[in-house]
């Protein structure tokens, strides 16, 4: 990289030592062998390696901060490495903080001696097990050693609850009251709910779950303005989805718009618990998703409940696509196969779930454990919110399962914890460890995303649970349009509603100002009223159209006014590929803008170095200037000094279509729509032979397509037969040995082909045998300057259906003749190959200078290059010429003698480096309308662990091919354009061919 792009600062002095140091550092002892002396000091260190995830995340950040020192503090990467590595604070924050906390909750895995078993294992009284005592949570006699609840015996539904046997005057509490069955009322006991701090008149089992109670205070916690309607199912099983009632109601307010509807799919009957033994029997399949046909009436009243709520849900969120409202399913994810080896059916497998994917929903799955769950909870969560939306949160995708029908993901295997079983046996039924409840981190995660599309307002009111004997108010339900509502269903309970005022219209400066005055409690809503004053839409819309009247071919996506604001020395390494432009607000006294210019007389220091450039006056007219590539500082001034700044970020045209439409409505200029727009043609799968959709691969909790390389026709993901049993058997059959040869492939002992010519004559006939017929033509013809037989490789493609064989050796401009640069006329796009490329790089404008001369590296190399380009004349790449003899074959306006450079090689050789930028603006000059796709660690990824997946062993190899980019031929009236001197006083003059 060093070599390739040396003009870039912070790659000099790169090498491969900088990156063996960082790796050598996260996976040595200091970081992932960490080892922690033990109270007894010495040489003995306590056994645990730290979580390999902490270990990726300490990595992962060291990597962001070098990246920043690169872009925001001039460093070079080899130093930005270094440094980060040595920075302390980094470590205690993001690995020493996080790996003591993980050894607090258990989270190490401990090695023992003899085996890795735990040595207490085993001991009586000291682990709880099966036939280790008489109950959860006590030891073989019976005495209690630290379960939770009531001699271990509490159900798992009532995990986190304090239950209580009297009230609070001595009164005892009816525990047939707090049950499923009931009480006859003849007791004499109080019939109250046992949850301490409850005393209603409901039984515990009807208590609101902690998830509910969670999400509304999440709810609460960020808006003052919400006034929630519940639709409590655990209350009342009645008020269900064989009522219509309910229902109807939710899709009368959801008709409104701009309400969501927040609901947790009904996991009973799908439980993966039902598959165990012993345990409830399981009531559907993945054959029978929508239950056993042969269930007793009481099974099938179950099923049908939790399918018929499904069905109203889905529908409710159908209502919710066409009038504008939102929607949050949430359900366990879909893990394959059971312990029974049955595969479990899930709702996330139902064609009617699955259908709000292609209207505008986004599916991902979460460990709850990564927010503060006991047990991992494997989720998945389905929603049409804008935020997840944009940006999908964690691992998204839908769930993918083997030809075994074993889970593959997005979820990693692991999570990263230790976890207790979570299949128990309650009194009440068996329970999956109260598998619905969320923790508060996890309300607050979906409050976030929900509250974004809801008005922050004053008022909160929070309506009581509605059952089917207490229906919801009448005044709730008639909310009018320009109030969210949130009827929401987790864990068997649905909440909320959410309303307001509007908000007051005082100056935010005076409010500010008066209560920092005041010196009272600041609490969050003071910062909701704040916000409530804050400038909405109006500002930037007249910003934006400033910059239209003052610029109007401007690209800019980002305005910044800077009050009194002197900018260090320093590049936007973060901006887009367009400049800034920077115009004077006020009235100020010098306050230039000093910018890198290799021919300015004012000098900066930047790492002890001067650096040349101008200073530039910033007045009220735009100064346009490159912001990403040159460094750039505000010069000393007097007065008051604001000015405006306007830029564009990096990837905004990959912005949904609708907000890139809010974008531009609001006035800020992303270009025009583009002379491309409307060009694009869609790759259609089924004119190449494809089948199926393409292999999926994930990174960084990203899914995306496969990409090998070769095109959207790529025929990776099926099998050539026949050309594969040829090539397979002709291997097998040469090669004695091919597991060694294969291993001495890898370690370069190999000068030459280890298959003789004579061996490869015969494999090509045979192979030019499964081609059929030929038209009369050899395929077995290398054309000039070629190392590949191309006629043999078109009719290949051909019948491989190959959408673009013909560019091999068809037509006029092909492989064999020569190819067109692109600088005469735009290259179209091969959608059956290509994506269209609706962006291109913006390459340095430079003054036009049709005859440059060489750079100083190329004069301190002219032997070399000149007897590099008499080897590349004896391959047919160049031919040398004069001016003269140029003019009269191509003609003068046609001809772009290019600046030369060279980097020398140890061997005393140099590499030319050939300037088609600066002055010649051929590079500037070609335009290609395909993009084209390589592949990146996803796939590297993915190719690695897909053999691991099938019990296989992966084994791959990196191979180059030398001076790969001269081997394509550029057609002979483009040949002027790629012409240059290896000495600027010699007449000679080299062409590439």
């Amino acid at each position: 990289m060093a070599a390739r792009f040396k003009a870039k600062p912070w790659l000099q002095g790169l090498s491969v030592t900088p990156f063996l140091k960082f790796t050598d550092y996260i996976l040595g002892e200091r970081v992932s062998q960490l080892k922690i002396p033990t109270a007894q000091g010495g040489d003995q260190n306590s056994g645990f390696r730290p979580p390999w995830t902490t270990v990726l995340a300490y990595e992962f950040r060291l990597r962001k901060e070098a990246f920043r020192l690169v872009n925001e503090e001039g460093s070079t990467l080899a130093d930005a490495l270094a440094k980060v590595c040595k920075d302390t604070e980094l470590k205690e924050v993001y690995f020493t903080t996080p790996l003591a906390l993980a050894s607090a909750e258990g989270g190490i895995r401990k090695y023992f001696k003899g085996g890795g078993k735990d040595p207490r294992k085993g001991l009586k009284g000291l682990t709880p097990g099966k036939g280790d005592g008489k109950g959860d949570g006590k030891d073989r006699k019976g005495r209690d050693t630290g379960g939770s609840g009531f001699g271990g015996k509490t159900p798992g539904m009532f995990a986190g609850f304090t239950l209580l046997t009297h009230t609070p005057d001595g009164r005892q509490i009816c525990y047939a009251f707090n049950s499923a069955r009931g009480c006859k009322g003849n007791c004499g006991r109080v019939h109250v709910c046992r949850v301490k701090g409850c005393g209603k008149q409901h039984g515990v089992h009807q208590h609101p779950g902690e998830d509910r109670v969670g999400l509304l205070e999440a709810l609460s916690s960020y808006s003052s303005g919400l006034r929630l309607l519940e639709f409590d199912l655990s209350c009342d099983r009645d008020h269900d989805s064989l009522h219509a009632g309910p229902w109807a109601q939710i899709q009368e307010l959801l008709r409104e718009g701009r309400w969501l509807l927040y609901c947790t799919l009904p996991a009973s009957t799908f439980s993966r618990s039902r598959h165990h033994r012993p345990g409830p029997p399981p009531l559907r399949s993945h054959e029978h998703p929508y239950g056993f046909p042969w269930l007793r009436q009481s099974f099938a009243q179950q099923v049908h409940l939790d399918n018929d709520f499904i069905f109203q849900a889905v529908a409710s969120a159908h209502v919710c696509f066409d009038f504008g409202s939102f929607f949050v399913f949430d359900h366990p994810e879909r893990l394959g196969v059971a312990h029974d080896q049955v595969l479990p059916a899930s709702p996330w497998e139902w064609a009617e779930v699955l259908d709000l994917i292609p209207r505008g929903a986004v599916t991902f799955a979460l460990y709850q454990c990564h927010y503060g769950a006991l047990t991992s909870k494997p989720t998945r969560f389905l929603s049409n919110l804008p935020n997840w939306r944009a940006a999908v949160p964690h691992f998204p995708g839908l769930p993918s399962l083997d030809d075994d029908g074993r889970y593959r993901g997005p979820l990693p295997p692991r999570c990263g914890h230790k976890h207790a079983d979570l299949l128990r046996s309650q009194p009440s039924g068996w329970q999956s460890g109260n598998l619905a409840r969320f923790t508060p981190e996890l309300c607050a995660f979906v409050a976030r995303a929900a509250l974004a599309v809801a008005p922050q307002e004053k008022g909160a009111q929070h309506s009581p649970p509605a059952t089917a004997d207490k229906p919801p108010a009448a005044k709730n339900l008639s909310s009018p349009p320009s109030e969210s509502a949130f009827p929401c269903n987790a864990a068997g309970v649905s909440s909320g509603m959410v309303t307001g005022e509007a908000a007051s219209t005082a100056d935010p400066e005076s409010f500010a100002s008066s209560l920092l005055k005041s010196g009272v409690e600041l609490t969050r809503n003071h910062l909701l009223e704040l916000y409530k004053l804050l400038p909405r839409e109006k500002p930037p819309r007249l910003l934006c159209a400033y910059w239209k009247q003052v610029l109007p071919s401007h690209t800019f996506t980002t305005i910044t006014l800077l009050e009194d604001v002197q900018t260090p020395l320093r590049r936007d390494g973060r901006n887009g590929s367009t400049h800034n432009a920077i115009l004077a607000v006020s009235d100020f006294e010098q306050g230039g803008l000093w910018l890198e210019d290799e021919h300015g007389d004012e000098t900066r220091l930047l790492d002890g170095q001067g650096l040349r450039g101008k200073v530039h006056q910033i007045t009220k007219d735009p100064f346009v200037f490159e912001a990403r590539d040159r460094y750039h500082c505000t010069e000393p001034w007097k007065g008051h000094r604001l000015v405006m700044v306007a830029f564009a970020v990096p990837g905004y045209e990959k912005l949904e279509s609708s907000d890139l439409a809010l974008v531009r409505d609001l006035g800020f200029a992303l270009g025009s729509e583009s002379q491309l727009e409307g060009k694009a043609v869609a790759f259609r799968p089924e004119l190449c032979c494809n089948r199926g959709n393409p292999i999926n691969v994930m990174w960084a909790g990203d899914e995306s397509p496969f990409t090998d390389g070769f095109g959207l026709c790529s025929p990776s993901r099926r099998l050539a037969a026949a050309m594969h049993k040829l090539v397979k058997s002709f291997v097998l059959r040469v090669l004695p040995n091919v597991e060694r040869t294969a291993m001495e492939l890898v370690l370069g002992r190999f000068t030459s082909s280890p298959f003789a010519e004579r061996d490869m004559t015969q494999l090509r006939q045979q192979w030019v045998g499964l081609l059929g017929d030929s038209g009369g033509h050899d395929l077995l013809v290398v054309p000039e300057r070629q190392p590949f037989y191309l006629p043999a490789l078109a009719r290949t493609a051909e019948l491989l259906g190959d959408p673009d064989w013909e560019v091999i050796t068809q037509g006029e401009d092909n492989f064999c003749t020569g190819v067109p640069l692109g600088c005469e006329e735009v290259l179209p796009q091969v959608p059956q190959v290509f994506d269209f490329k609706h962006k291109s790089r913006t390459l340095d404008e430079s003054e036009f200078d049709w005859d440059r001369t060489n750079y100083k590296s190329a004069h301190e190399f002219e032997g070399p290059l000149l007897e590099k380009f008499r080897e590349e004349e004896q391959l047919g790449r160049m031919f040398p010429t004069t001016m003269g003899a140029l003019k009269e074959q191509f003609g003068a306006e046609r001809i772009r003698i290019a600046s030369l450079g060279a980097i020398g090689k140890p061997d005393g050789t140099a590499r030319p480096i050939h300037d088609g930028t600066h002055g010649v603006q051929v590079n500037n000059a070609i335009r290609i309308e395909s993009q084209q796709a390589v592949p990146g660690p996803a796939e590297l990824s993915f190719v690695v662990d897909e053999p691991i997946r099938r019990g296989e062993v992966p084994f791959c190899i990196s191979a180059d091919v030398s001076a790969a980019h001269r081997l394509s031929k550029v057609r002979r009236r483009d040949w002027p354009y790629l012409a240059c001197r290896v000495d600027d006083t010699s007449p000679t003059v080299w062409v590439n061919t």
